[in-house]
């Protein structure tokens, strides 16, 4: 972003010329506008911010990464389990009749021996894609109700949820859609929250929350 920090490693040794990171052995000085930016400040600091989240998300997940092939899981990591914390994973198998299914259970499973430590349940791969469906539907073919929000978020968000608000914006003005839009899900929604009781609830990035009820 055009700025620079100067003596973020030092010569150690000055025999063998060795340098090591400057971990606060040295004094270090921050200078503004050094250089032609490749990027503005304000993308920096959302790339920045976007970092931190995610390391927080996978903490507070108790997960080692984020979002893994989003181009064939695209649900990865943004299913939660509402009683532990967990995240779901994906399960694919096959039943008698020869019918492929795809579900997804509490990721705390995987880590006990494939034995079961939670007992929130299963859903099914269309139900989520047709809870997001509906979700951003209303919201694309409703577009005045969040504009509050939206105006809001641009005028005293940290810059990750202007640059997110700005993304369901431009989403929406394309209007409702006919199925499922992967690369759409991704940039626009954060979580589903799956709970025992059968309850559901879809976040988007601008803060926007829907909560189902099971029937």
């Amino acid at each position: 972003m055009g700025d620079v920090i100067l003596q973020k490693s030092y010569t150690a040794d000055f025999l063998s010329k060795k340098r090591v990171m400057n971990d606060g052995e040295l004094q270090k000085f921050y200078i503004k506008d050094d250089h032609e930016p490749i990027i503005d400040a304000d993308t920096w600091n959302a790339v920045q911010q976007e970092i931190a989240r995610r390391e927080k998300y996978c903490e507070d997940h108790r997960t080692n990464s984020y979002a893994q092939m989003t181009n064939k899981n695209p649900f990865s990591s943004k299913i939660i389990c509402g009683e532990c914390g967990s995240i779901y994973s994906r399960v694919m198998y096959t039943d008698r009749k020869g019918k492929k299914i795809t579900k997804w259970r509490c990721g705390s499973t995987n880590k006990v021996r494939g034995r079961r430590v939670c007992s929130n349940r299963y859903i099914f791969d269309e139900s989520i894609t047709k809870l997001f469906m509906m979700s951003w539907n209303a919201i694309a073919g409703n577009r005045a109700d969040y504009e509050d929000r939206w105006k809001t978020n641009l005028e005293v968000g940290d810059e990750l949820l202007r640059h997110k608000t700005k993304q369901v914006m431009d989403a929406a003005r394309k209007g409702t859609i006919g199925e499922f839009n992967a690369k759409l899900m991704i940039m626009v929604m954060d979580t589903i929250t799956v709970y025992e009781s059968g309850n559901l609830k879809i976040r988007f990035y601008d803060g926007t929350e829907f909560s189902y009820e099971a029937v």
